[in-house]
């Protein structure tokens, strides 16, 4: 898999309201195009999500290539 898909959570910070939230950013979500739709992609952003969880990073923001693919994962507008 790790030849097929990739995946980066950047750890950073972001302000709202004052506060200081520990935030993932994820990066580089990609595929090879003869490995789409094989749910390597799909497997790293659920994983992403249980690590970002596990590190209190509360706040993810993208910038998607299609909004409707994140949106089946919990990320909205």
């Amino acid at each position: 898999m790790a030849e097929a898909a990739k995946l980066h959570i950047i750890p950073l910070s972001i302000y709202i309201k004052d506060a200081e939230w520990n935030m993932g950013g994820i990066a580089g979500a990609a595929t090879y195009p003869e490995y789409r739709r094989t749910g390597y992609v799909k497997s790293f952003i659920l994983e992403s999500l249980k690590q970002m969880r596990d590190n209190v990073q509360i706040v993810s923001l993208l910038h998607p290539f299609d909004i409707g693919f994140y949106r089946k994962y919990g990320w909205e507008i």
